[in-house]
């Protein structure tokens, strides 16, 4: 039912729809009652962009068949089956035309079956991978109410995630729960929920309460050790945390040593428990964590070459001097993310002669910057699941892989775990040791790094020039917006704290207490991401620094909810001063906040995660903002908010000092002279 005929796959794959109409016209003529073949003839002219003469040979022939539905039926299939091929091999503008059309053609069915749930979630899923996502939403909603399709519960509740929009997220996993009791991944995304909610308690709650449902199950065993906050209250509730994710992961570890990973069933689902877990929050902590990485890795690499021991093999180094060295860049992030945008450098000013690059994009939407990334590689692959992109890469036998953020998500440090080139580096798209034992380099910036930089890392760190990146100015935005239109106050002076709220460490509160005490009609802007929820938390316990000098934060703090990029560039603008976090510090924000010649006030920190605004205004040329210890941090930040005059001394040397900063091609040069050193 659902196959071309065999004379016209080769065309259709090669995208030859008039020789395909051609050959279905031919077929028909000699069959003309073979329906199926009408079908095959109509998804040719929709590729074709013919839609309207698509359609017409539908209708024509399911309004001629002896049952409509069934024929209607059967060309569902034919056009799901279709759309599922074009997402596999990455074609997802195909697929969303498959898909729309399927989508138009339900509507004519009478009653809803498993089959049209199915339908309608893969319908949802490509609006979502097209960020079209009340069209996705509405999909995914009626596959839950048609056929409680699980992936739809997980897809829904996690476009609310994405958003922020804890409390429908958490509606929508409850209900997962409800609908399948038996489904151990209902209870990951309420916890996930709850966990970013910031309901901490709620969350380790549930991770018990799926223990002990699943007590077989070393997942839970995992989420339950491994959970940290993602904002803290207190210092003492920082080491609290962190003693029980070293003991946790020290009870993982007996756990996994006595696992039978010789029997295929226990290695596949240990293989399944790591994939869906990653120890994200770990790096917001003030601490070195080297040793508690490389456990981790290990645990990863244990069970990852148990599953797939050919992958993990050493590769030998291939000559390259007559020909060009194959460089891949993996990641999950190669769409609008800050990843991207610091790491797209790299592949736009690689020398075309010397290098060929790949790139392996495992994440799911698809916009300008993935558009970007795919025009700067001579192979592109948008790749979907982990076995796919593991063959894909290891096909390709290149000479280096570099993983951009691994530590940002589970499947990157799975895809880390194997060897797939003679030299595998990871960057500071992440800017954390990964602890694996098959990542060799980390590619990382001299100015940033401290000078026992080295003893952060399980891999040998690169220093490459300057801030180790290529980033280009930002655009300015065209129509900026007053402060009215934020409701900011036009008289008073704006502190823009611009990170995470999770960033800011409550040992720092104080500094920003100390501030505005100093500082007449002052201001502290912050946004409230990742959530309102985290962002309600972390008020709450910046109000009792200010508390602590007699101050009320609701006459110094402004909290703004998410907003849209130009909105979030806007506010660098109408603000005054850009105060840097503490212990891990600003990357692309403080290259945007330069490009309004924002003065940053930054003091950096013991480890490269605390120390990006330093690299930056040191290569910038602008250092007097940079301070030496808390209290100089106060004190810079103070004068910057009396002093007008320096404030502005300070912004005509941002502005002079452009050249110094953006497009920089030193550190690519530095980058590939590396590529051909280790090459040899």
């Amino acid at each position: 039912m659902n196959q071309w005929h065999p004379s016209v796959e080769k065309y259709w794959e090669n995208k030859n729809y008039e020789e395909v109409i051609k050959i279905y016209e031919d077929i028909i003529n000699n069959n003309p009652t073979e329906i199926t073949n009408y079908f095959y003839l109509g998804l040719a002219y929709l590729m074709k962009g013919e839609i309207d003469t698509a359609q017409s040979i539908w209708m024509s022939v399911l309004l001629e068949a002896d049952n409509f539905q069934d024929e209607l039926k059967n060309l569902l299939q034919v056009l799901h089956q279709q759309g599922k091929k074009q997402l596999a091999t990455g074609t997802l503008k195909s697929a969303l035309i498959i898909y729309q059309t399927l989508e138009e053609l339900l509507t004519n069915r009478e009653e809803f079956t498993s089959n049209e749930a199915i339908s309608y979630h893969a319908i949802g899923f490509v609006y979502k991978m097209h960020k079209q996502l009340i069209e996705a939403e509405k999909c995914f909603q009626l596959a839950i109410d048609i056929g409680q399709i699980k992936e739809a519960y997980n897809d829904l509740g996690g476009m609310y995630f994405d958003g922020g929009i804890m409390e429908k997220a958490i509606e929508v996993y409850r209900r997962e729960i409800n609908d399948h009791p038996d489904y151990t991944f209902g209870y990951v995304n309420l916890l996930a929920a709850l966990h970013k909610s910031g309901n901490i308690t709620e969350a380790i709650n549930t991770a018990n309460l799926a223990q002990e449902k699943f007590s077989d199950d070393l997942l839970w065993k995992i989420r339950n050790y491994l959970i940290l906050p993602l904002v803290y209250q207190n210092e003492e509730e920082i080491m609290i945390f962190r003693q029980r994710f070293i003991d946790g992961l020290q009870k993982i570890v007996d756990e996994v040593e006595n696992l039978d990973l010789k029997n295929q069933e226990v290695r596949k689902k240990a293989l399944l428990t790591f994939k869906n877990n990653v120890n994200f929050e770990l790096a917001y902590q003030k601490f070195n964590h080297k040793e508690l990485q490389q456990k981790y890795g290990n645990l990863i690499y244990k069970v990852v070459s148990a599953n797939y021991p050919d992958y993990v093999q050493p590769k030998e180094k291939k000559p390259v001097k007559s020909r060009k060295i194959k460089v891949g860049y993996v990641s999950q992030c190669m769409c609008k993310h800050v990843v991207s945008r610091l790491m797209l450098g790299w592949l736009r000013h690689h020398d075309p002669t010397q290098f060929e690059i790949y790139s392996y994009y495992i994440g799911f939407t698809s916009d300008e910057l993935t558009q970007e990334y795919e025009q700067y590689s001579d192979f592109f692959y948008h790749i979907d699941g982990f076995e796919t992109a593991s063959k894909k890469i290891m096909a390709d036998d290149l000479d280096i892989v570099v993983f951009l953020e691994i530590g940002m998500s589970p499947y990157m440090a799975m895809l880390g775990s194997l060897r797939f080139a003679p030299v595998q580096c990871t960057t500071w798209g992440h800017p954390e040791t990964s602890g694996l034992r098959n990542v060799d380099y980390f590619l990382s910036s001299d100015l940033m790094e401290p000078e026992n930089g080295q003893e952060h890392y399980s891999e040998n760190l690169v220093r490459l020039p300057n801030i180790g990146i290529s980033y280009p100015k930002p655009a300015l935005i065209e129509v900026p917006k007053n402060r009215d239109f934020f409701r900011l106050p036009a008289d008073a002076l704006i502190y823009f704290c611009g990170q995470s709220v999770f960033k800011y460490l409550p040992e720092n509160d104080h500094i920003l207490a100390a501030i505005a005490q100093r500082v007449p009609n002052s201001k502290f802007l912050f946004l409230t991401r990742p959530n309102p929820n985290i962002a309600e938390q972390f008020k709450q316990r910046l109000s009792k620094a200010f508390a602590d000098l007699g101050l009320n934060l609701e006459e110094y703090g402004i909290f703004l909810p998410l907003l849209t990029k130009n909105d979030y560039l806007n506010l660098n603008l109408l603000s005054d001063v850009f105060l840097d976090s503490f212990g891990w510090s600003g990357g692309s924000t403080t290259l945007e906040a330069i490009t309004y010649n924002l003065p940053v006030v930054t003091y950096p920190g013991e480890f490269m995660r605390g120390r990006h605004s330093y690299g930056i205004l040191k290569m910038l040329g602008v250092t007097d903002t940079i301070a030496s210890s808390p209290q100089e941090y106060i004190d810079i930040a103070v004068r910057l908010g009396n002093d007008q005059l320096w404030r502005e001394e300070i912004k005509e040397k941002i502005k002079a000092n452009y050249h110094n900063l953006y497009d920089d091609l030193d550190c690519v040069r530095g980058l590939e002279k590396f590529y051909q050193d280790v090459c040899l």
